[in-house]
């Protein structure tokens, strides 16, 4: 909740836009928010999973490439983890990382 909740619900809704510079800064800010373990839990419940997900899957660029590293810090917290897979993602994420 408060700012960080704020901030969270700001990004993850900047994710959508058709800018890839807006796309690849908050990608980059939800990165550095994730550097912050005690962050993950919050980014969980903003819906960050699936936001960077759907990057990863869809961009391509700076904003995939700072996506893909925002998620795989979110998902260190099992209960992202487990948002992940059920959004068939894990699959798409080491696809990814593989590149």
């Amino acid at each position: 909740g408060g700012a960080l909740g704020g901030a969270l619900e700001v990004l993850v809704g900047a994710l959508r836009m058709q800018s890839e510079g807006v796309v690849g800064n908050a990608a980059l800010a939800l990165q550095i928010i994730a550097n912050d373990q005690s962050n993950l839990e919050a980014m969980g419940g903003a819906g960050c999973v699936a936001g960077l997900l759907d990057v990863v899957h869809h961009r391509r660029g700076a904003g995939q490439r700072n996506a893909g590293l925002a998620l795989a810090r979110v998902v260190k917290r099992e209960a992202n983890m487990k948002l992940l897979r059920a959004l068939h993602g894990v699959e798409i994420l080491n696809a990814y990382l593989k590149i």
